[in-house]
């Protein structure tokens, strides 16, 4: 039954770590770096996320987050994807969603590898 988390100085989040909580909805992980594999799969009513300091997301980390459809990045380089298994069954799959990353990174996010498969959700802030 957890709903919320806030993880304030966790750097690293293992495999399977909060896998099928469903019932998770907010997350906040502001200094985090790693999200392991399969480590918010089955969270159905995650439908935002924000990784400002983010550098690797593991195999099917976002895996059938079937709420999920807003991805905030902001790491000053492109954080590494594992596959294109990571948001699976997400909104972001199918290209309803939004990943947000800082304006000078919107052109390289759009043609990184495995990024490039959502070029069309890619943008910068809003606002900016």
């Amino acid at each position: 039954s957890l709903s919320q988390i806030s993880l304030p100085v966790c750097k690293y989040i293992g495999e399977y770590a909060f896998y099928d909580c469903y019932k998770l909805s907010q997350v906040s992980l502001p200094v985090c770096s790693y999200i392991g594999s399969s480590a918010f799969g089955f969270c159905r009513s995650l439908s935002q996320i924000s990784l400002p300091m983010c550098s690797y997301i593991g195999s099917s980390a976002f895996y059938y987050c079937s709420s999920l459809s807003i991805i905030t990045l902001g790491y000053s380089g492109v954080c590494s994807l594992y596959d294109s298994k990571v948001f699976s069954y997400t909104l972001i799959t199918r290209s309803t969603g939004s990943i947000y990353v800082p304006s000078s990174l919107v052109s390289v996010y759009k043609s990184a590898s495995v990024w490039k498969l959502y070029y069309r959700i890619i943008q910068s802030y809003p606002g900016l």
